[in-house]
C-alpha cells in the first residue's frame, strides 16, 4: 500500500476487502482514508461465529426492501429466476461443471453439451430457478419478489431469509 500511494496508484486499483466484524470495517476505513483509496469494495465473510455481525450488517429490513424501487421486470425476473446464479456455470479443475458451488455438478467438461447443461439447470436445476417464492419461510413473506436473490451466504449459513422481518 506504501508503494502504491508513493507512486499515486491507489486510484488505478479495485481493492476488495473481506470483513467479517464492525473492527474489520473500522481498520478498513482507516486504510481507505490513509491510503486516498477510491475504487473499493467490501466482502463480508461468514465464519461460523459472526451471526451479530451479519444480522447487524447484512440482513436487510423492510424499509430497506421499501426504500430499493425494483424496476417490473426485475421483480418478475425474481419470482422465476435466481439473477445471481442465472447464466453462470462455474469448471472447476476436475472439469465437473456447476450452476452454483454450494449445489451438486449438473455435468463434466468435455462429456456434456453446453445446451443440455443449460436446458437441465432451466428445468429442475437447483441453482437458476431457486427462488424466494419456493423455500421456507420466504414463501409465506408477503415481500418476497422483492428481496435480492438467494445468495451463498444463505446457503453457508443455513437459512434463507438473511432479513429481519419474519
Amino acid at each position: 500500500m506504501e508503494i502504491l500511494k508513493k507512486s499515486q496508484m491507489t486510484n488505478k486499483f479495485n481493492f476488495h476487502f473481506v470483513i467479517k466484524s464492525e473492527k474489520d470495517i473500522d481498520r478498513t476505513e482507516a486504510l481507505i482514508s490513509e491510503f486516498n483509496v477510491a475504487d473499493y469494495r467490501f466482502i463480508p465473510y461468514f465464519n461460523g461465529n459472526n451471526m451479530d455481525f451479519f444480522q447487524k450488517n447484512i440482513f436487510i429490513n423492510r424499509e430497506s426492501i421499501l426504500e430499493s424501487q425494483p424496476e417490473m421486470h426485475d421483480i418478475l425476473a425474481s419470482t422465476v429466476l435466481n439473477t445471481s446464479d442465472f447464466k453462470k456455470l462455474i469448471i472447476l479443475s476436475d472439469r465437473s461443471i456447476h450452476a452454483n458451488l454450494n449445489n451438486t455438478k449438473i455435468g463434466t467438461l468435455g462429456e456434456d453439451h453446453i445446451m443440455d447443461l443449460v436446458y437441465k439447470e432451466l428445468h429442475g436445476g437447483k441453482s437458476w430457478t431457486k427462488v424466494r417464492k419456493n423455500v421456507a419461510p420466504c414463501k409465506s413473506c408477503a415481500y418476497n419478489a422483492l428481496c435480492p436473490p438467494i445468495s451463498n451466504y444463505e446457503y453457508v449459513i443455513g437459512q434463507y431469509n438473511l432479513c429481519n422481518i419474519m
